[in-house]
């Protein structure tokens, strides 16, 4: 009898930690494909003070071509520490972080409402902004003043919920911009992409792998075009641990930490479910042996 009644309880564990497994297995996979549409464009980083407002001015917006192949867009960014914004009529204000864009949006936030580049006063917010300056996440159509302009919110989103996103095409000659984000086309070799970007356009600019901190797949980026060149190697792993070093030293903007976030959370979150489902087949294991 005692036999049975142990039996039964090893099947019942099992059955909760492969139900467990399964939970958290599955919300990590979640939280890595949110994480990737943060991260999903290739970055670039300036060096100096910024990319030169009249390249941007007679480049973005008309597209370029990578390899002679494929199409990318791309946009210039930077974010703004500590800025003032407040609801039009005044009642209510506070600082916060402000995304500035030159070009269209969707090439920094790959997801939900997007900004183009003849959109001079739109932007979109977080739904923790949108709270605090019009006492609600319904906000589309509200009027911010930054900088004494006026920007008409188009769209609320959850994350990040700080987010002041801001199409800055209007006022670009008063902001410098030290990113770029790349639409790729087919182009799965993003070191390749990254570096062929930056010598057409004679560009000051480092390739941000943010991908080198949660991905393994720049294992094969390592193999040169043969194996037995073994200089190659050498190379290549250089220049993989001067990326990881120059991701690892950037300071990651809101969009960029929250991706890394989500891609972290989801890690976890799919180590745990491996765990369970780990003890789940040892506690039917048990059954089986009694």
């Amino acid at each position: 009898m005692a036999g049975k009644i142990k039996i039964k309880g090893n099947f019942i564990v099992a059955a909760a930690c492969i139900l467990l497994s399964g939970i958290f297995i599955t919300a990590g996979i979640c939280q890595c494909k949110n994480g990737s549409s943060f991260l999903h464009n290739l970055a670039l980083k300036a060096e100096g003070e910024g990319f030169s407002g009249k390249w941007l001015n007679n480049t973005l917006g008309k597209g370029d071509d990578l390899d002679n192949t494929d199409n990318v867009s791309f946009a210039a960014w930077t974010e703004l520490k500590g800025e003032q914004v407040s609801a039009k009529d005044g009642t209510r204000q506070c600082s916060t972080d402000v995304c500035a864009v030159y070009g269209e949006s969707g090439c920094v936030l790959p997801f939900d409402r997007n900004l183009p580049v003849a959109d001079r006063q739109g932007c979109i917010i977080g739904i923790k902004l949108a709270e605090e300056l019009f006492g609600s996440h319904n906000a589309e159509g509200m009027e911010i003043i930054w900088r004494d302009n006026i920007w008409i919110v188009r769209g609320v989103v959850k994350k990040p919920s700080s987010l002041f996103m801001a199409q800055a095409a209007g006022i670009a000659d008063k902001i410098a911009f030290d990113r770029i984000n790349i639409r790729l086309g087919n182009e799965k070799d993003r070191r390749r992409a990254g570096e062929n970007f930056i010598n057409r356009h004679g560009l000051y600019a480092s390739v941000l792998r943010w991908d080198y901190l949660y991905s393994l797949a720049w294992l094969e980026e390592i193999i040169p075009g043969r194996w037995s060149d073994f200089q190659g190697f050498k190379q290549n792993f250089q220049k993989h641990g001067r990326a990881v070093e120059l991701v690892e030293n950037t300071g990651k903007t809101a969009i960029e930490a929250e991706g890394l976030y989500c891609k972290e959370k989801g890690r976890q979150l799919f180590i745990t479910g491996i765990f369970f489902l780990t003890a789940g087949s040892i506690f039917c294991l048990k059954k089986h042996l009694l």
